[in-house]
């Protein structure tokens, strides 16, 4: 069995909600895009001082807090 990845958590998390990158974008105040990539886990398209804060955000809007990260 695949060990799940962060991108895969917070992917999955969102789709259980029923939530599209825009509502989530409006949760977190984290561009859409940067939310993409977190769930792909391209972090090179991330500013790297705020790859962490973007997961620690967006895990708590997805009740996933401490489970990421």
């Amino acid at each position: 069995m695949k060990e799940q990845t962060i991108g895969d958590i917070l992917r999955e998390s969102r789709v259980a909600q029923h939530l599209t990158l825009e509502e989530v974008e409006e949760r977190t105040s984290i561009s859409s895009s940067y939310l993409l990539a977190l769930e792909l886990e391209q972090f090179q398209l991330i500013p790297e001082n705020q790859i962490e804060d973007f997961i620690q955000k967006y895990e708590d809007k997805m009740d996933k807090e401490g489970e990421i990260i």
